[in-house]
């Protein structure tokens, strides 16, 4: 399935051989100094995000692709003979490998899924483009769509997204909205836990997958689940959620996310930032999703004042049934 593949590309693996080729690039307009980029394994959302720093940032860029493949001596020596001023890592495991590596360069990482659960993310050179923005943030656009979503559920994986789900229900709660939390065990199967809810409890108007990625593994067993409760399935990091059958999608736009890399790299090369000074930063670039197809299903449809602020809109050939 896509989506699969999509969370292991976010996600960190650590497999080594040989060292990837370079790709240098002079600078383009005025030179601010030289940058090496890293970026996991291929994927067209990572390329979107690399080649829009890359069009973007006004610096000699030396490249190296594929280096979760890559020998990690061979490739930190590689890296070291390029001279870097800055290491721009896109992706978990190019982001892992620059902050294990390079304590002594700034390293600014993006595209890298919860980033919080890497310790060595936290390292005092390291800063980065978070891709989850606030839950407060993603909701307001939701119920932009749909003002009756005033009971949620959500499922979350224990130990990872604590922090998160603390989060949503503590931003929600001055919207009046009810957040019902259902922590799973890693591994374990969350339509199971949502289904284990009390029999005398409300009915959600919501499902919410939040930026999970083990509760995001499991999209179609919870989207059966969804569908049979009629109730709305919300979800976060990828518009792909709604092509499969999600009813709603915040998402981070992902050229944005290059552009405004190729901006903090800009202020640590010419205005001599630090990673202290930046830390990880919001994305600035959303994009809202939704399936009208899913909409009807629900006896919901878009008025024509929403209608502008929907960046795409799945029509029923489009939609997905379980």
């Amino acid at each position: 399935m896509r989506l699969t593949m999509f969370f292991a590309l976010l996600c960190v693996a650590c497999s080594h051989a040989s060292l990837p080729a370079p790709l240098v690039r002079p600078a383009v307009g005025g030179n601010l100094g030289k940058v090496v980029v890293l970026k996991g394994k291929k994927a067209a959302f990572m390329e979107q995000a690399a080649q829009a720093f890359l069009d973007t940032v006004d610096a000699q860029v030396t490249v190296f692709s594929d280096v979760q493949d890559a020998d990690a001596d061979a490739l930190v020596a590689a890296i070291y003979k390029a001279q870097p001023q800055l290491v721009m890592a896109f992706g978990g495991q190019a982001a892992t490998l620059a902050a294990e590596h390079f304590n002594d360069v700034p390293v600014l990482f993006a595209m890298v899924l919860n980033y919080k659960i890497y310790s060595v993310l936290k390292h005092p050179n390291v800063a980065g483009i978070a891709m989850e923005p606030t839950p407060q943030a993603e909701f307001v656009r939701f119920r932009m769509l749909d003002g009756d979503l005033r009971i949620l559920d959500i499922p979350y994986t224990l130990t990872v997204s604590d922090d998160l789900a603390k989060a949503v229900k503590e931003q929600l709660a001055p919207m009046g909205v009810s957040v019902r939390l259902y922590p799973v065990a890693m591994g374990a199967d969350a339509a199971t836990a949502l289904r284990a809810r009390k029999p005398d409890e409300a009915k959600a108007d919501g499902m919410w997958l939040i930026n999970d990625p083990w509760v995001m593994k499991q999209f179609e067993a919870l989207r059966a689940l969804a569908n049979q409760d009629k109730t709305a399935l919300l979800t976060s990091l990828s518009d792909k959620f709604v092509q499969e059958g999600a009813f709603l999608s915040v998402s981070v736009d992902i050229p944005s996310v290059g552009t405004q890399a190729a901006a903090l790299a800009r202020l640590v090369l010419e205005h001599g930032k630090t990673a202290h000074d930046l830390g990880v930063q919001l994305p600035i670039g959303l994009k809202l999703a939704a399936n009208r197809a899913v909409a009807k299903n629900l006896g919901r449809d878009f008025g024509l004042d929403v209608l502008p602020f929907i960046n795409e809109l799945v029509e029923e050939a489009q939609a997905r049934t379980p």
